[in-house]
């Protein structure tokens, strides 16, 4: 396991269709296909409410890692 460098999320044709996951260094080239939105509703020690939707898709690409693989 080891950190990677910061990516770029790019959702060139919006929230609902692929999202483009990327790095400067070429090490990380995702795509996140959207497949399901997940709606959660969180309630935090009474005092406050978080409406979340979480996507839930395909995932495809690849990361190299620090050896090369």
């Amino acid at each position: 396991m080891h950190s990677l460098q910061p990516v770029k999320i790019s959702l060139p044709q919006g929230v609902n269709n692929t999202w483009l996951i990327n790095d400067h260094y070429g090490l990380v080239d995702l795509r996140f296909t959207p497949q399901a939105d997940v709606p959660v509703k969180i309630k935090i020690a009474g005092l406050s409410l978080v409406d979340y939707h979480g996507p839930t898709g395909l995932l495809t690409g690849y990361i190299i890692g620090i050896d090369g693989e």
